[in-house]
């Protein structure tokens, strides 16, 4: 028979087969693993804290504190073993997805030096799935565009701004941010009636090569896509932006244009220059621009 107890080891962790006693008498050879534990709880303030100090929208960062603090109910310990016991509580919750992901980003950085830590937070991250959700494919009509704003000319005249830049452009919001974020950074090829900011921004899979824009265009302050979620929750009744975009597409498709252009100018388009259709879109994206009924529109 061989007495364990929880036996310390370098970077703060411990090695705890049973959790529930201090000592127990088990066996020799019988224990074949021992799963690394990370006290959660320890942890806890600080990853929120962590989490608040990144740039995240104000829900997103709402739903990884929120969900990090219920998982710490269901077990103290960050790990494997722990985290496996409870994998049907986290099946298809977007919460927990975005939880534990960040959590293991938060302890992967804490332990680089920890070949163990590292391997057991890597089968963690891959034991939660990300839940399959349908898109999002509303599109509203000019009338909620135009509503939308006339009430944000005298609310903000700088998200007014910002929601004139996603009409005339199609973008992403975090895209169209980056722009507002530093405009003079960013070389503008002037055509006639528009213009192309070179914006060259990748966020994951997602890539935006240039945001087109009308010659008059005046861009306001920037706003971050925090501060952004923070005004829209107190005025519900505005149109969220993200709806935007799928105006846009629809504006390019009843104004004649190919799916493919429409693509290219919100972004979803192959824009390498190794693609051998990148000059022929990037063509007739320009040429096409003007026909798009959304500067009218706006006018």
């Amino acid at each position: 028979m061989v007495e364990l107890s929880c036996l310390p080891t370098h970077s703060g962790l411990s090695f705890c087969p049973f959790e529930a006693a201090t000592r127990v008498q088990i066996p020799a050879g019988a224990l074949s693993y021992q799963p690394l534990v990370i006290n959660l709880d320890e942890h806890l303030v600080s990853f929120i804290d962590e989490i608040r100090a990144r740039n995240y929208s104000t829900h997103h960062e709402w739903k990884i504190i929120c969900y990090a603090k219920k998982l710490s109910k269901y077990t103290h310990f960050f790990n494997y073993k722990e985290i496996y016991k409870i994998k049907d509580v986290l099946r298809g919750s977007d919460g927990y997805y975005k939880a534990i992901r960040s959590l293991c980003a938060y302890f992967e950085e804490m332990f680089l030096d920890n070949d163990d830590v590292l391997k057991d937070l890597s089968r963690i991250s891959k034991l939660v799935k990300k839940p399959t959700s349908k898109p999002d494919i509303y599109c509203p009509t000019d009338e909620e565009i135009q509503e939308t704003l006339e009430k944000l000319k005298y609310l903000n005249k700088n998200i007014y701004h910002f929601y004139i830049g996603l009409i005339h452009s199609g973008v992403r919001i975090r895209e169209f941010a980056y722009y507002l974020e530093d405009p003079s950074r960013f070389k503008v090829i002037e055509k006639k009636g528009f213009k192309k900011v070179l914006l060259n921004y990748k966020r994951g899979n997602k890539y935006c090569q240039y945001i087109y824009l009308p010659l008059e265009y005046s861009e306001g302050k920037y706003v971050s896509p925090k501060y952004l979620s923070k005004f829209l929750s107190k005025h519900k009744d505005l149109l969220r932006p993200k709806y935007i975009r799928n105006w846009f597409y629809s504006k390019c498709l009843s104004s004649g244009i190919p799916s493919p252009v429409a693509d290219f100018y919100q972004g979803r388009s192959a824009v390498t220059v190794g693609d051998r259709h990148y000059l022929d879109k990037e063509k007739m994206a320009d040429e096409m621009y003007l026909k798009i009924c959304v500067i009218d529109f706006i006018k």
